[in-house]
């Protein structure tokens, strides 16, 4: 059975989704162990949660959690280590520890880096020099390695490195869409739409929010999701009519 970790939601997480169900169109099995950062959800037979209210986009701040969870993912990998053909860990989140039981019981590891890791949090230059050798150092440990993008080698800088394979991050769709021609005519409002984890800095949201209330009626934003900038959207949304929030 491949086990996946993953620090968020699986059924928020779509990549997540393609893999189980390719896996389960082939007759393989899988199971997740996931981090229920609301502390509400009960555990299912394909999912086990890791029950610990935490503020999602809160990166290094959240460093005693993440330790927390590191430790329930490796106890419950032991104790479930006769059924684990293989491990899937999902970025430095879960990288670590999956190294550790990889190390510790010959099994495979899979790292599925998403996002180089220190580039999405607010780190100064040593720490993010000691997070991006410490994420490499999982790379190599790793069996394989997947990257959404051949460009991300360079990123990574791991030019050279045998064990890494591309998977794209694109939908699969079932049935071919029809698309119609884009009007030559300018739309009397231009909707724009982020879907994801409202992280501070480096996603740029922020800006984003007062780019959209500067542009007032000309343009519409939603967004939608949950994190350290959920009070801010909230916020705006209530002071301009444009700015449209759905929570998580």
């Amino acid at each position: 059975m491949i086990f996946f970790l993953r620090s968020y939601y699986v059924e928020q997480d779509p990549r997540l989704q393609r893999y189980i169900k390719a896996l389960s169109l082939n007759g393989l099995p899988s199971h997740c162990i996931s981090w229920d950062r609301l502390a509400k959800e009960k555990d299912t037979s394909n999912i086990t949660y890791f029950k610990k209210s935490a503020r999602t986009g809160a990166g290094i701040l959240n460093t005693w959690n993440l330790i927390k969870w590191n430790i329930f993912c490796l106890r419950e990998l032991l104790a479930r280590k006769q059924e684990v053909t293989a491990v899937h860990a999902i970025d430095l989140d879960t990288g670590f520890v999956a190294a550790v039981f990889s190390i510790l019981t010959q099994k495979p590891l899979i790292y599925d880096a998403f996002d180089l890791y220190s580039a999405s949090r607010a780190t100064n230059p040593l720490l993010t020099k000691l997070l991006d050798n410490f994420e490499r150092w999982v790379i190599r440990r790793s069996t394989h390695t997947i990257l959404p993008d051949e460009c991300r080698r360079e990123q990574y800088k791991i030019s050279h490195y045998t064990n890494i394979k591309i998977i794209e991050n694109i939908p699969i769709s079932d049935r071919e869409k029809k698309y119609s021609t884009l009007s030559k005519n300018r739309p009397s409002s231009i909707k724009f739409v982020y879907a994801g984890a409202l992280a501070e800095k480096h996603r740029g949201i922020e800006d984003l929010l007062e780019w959209a209330a500067e542009k007032g009626n000309d343009i519409t934003l939603e967004i939608a999701g949950a994190g350290v900038l959920q009070e801010l959207c909230q916020k705006m949304a209530v002071s301009h009519k444009n700015i449209i929030f759905y929570g998580n």
